[in-house]
């Protein structure tokens, strides 16, 4: 296994508790991970904060976000940024799939090999 490179393939997808939302960890470092996300359409997350920034890039589908105070909905091609703290919630408008980065890197997304 190299250490600076990964095929996603080597990667599993893992069901978290909550149906509706899957994920493989794509890299986890000391100050960043990345996954790859699927989630089904009316999957939601209410409104909370962690002390992470994320980042999320969608590849296919759409969710209506709140950031803030701030109410957009984010599709295929469009990219979202959610600062540290910041309050933000998510609703799965179809069922999507993105690529998010968040930093510190969240511990769920600790490979069970890292």
């Amino acid at each position: 296994m190299h250490k600076y490179y990964k095929s996603s393939e080597e990667m599993p997808w893992v069901e978290r508790e909550i149906p509706g939302y899957r994920y493989k960890t794509l890299g986890y470092h000391e100050k960043l991970a990345m996954v790859m996300c699927q989630s089904d359409a009316g999957f939601e997350v209410g409104l909370h904060h962690h002390p992470d920034e994320e980042c999320i890039y969608y590849l296919k589908g759409s969710s209506e976000i709140q950031v803030g105070e701030e109410k957009f909905v984010v599709k295929a091609g469009e990219y979202v940024y959610i600062p540290a703290d910041m309050p933000h919630s998510v609703k799965m408008l179809e069922d999507a799939e993105f690529i998010g980065a968040c930093s510190p890197p969240k511990p769920v997304y600790k490979p069970h090999d890292a």
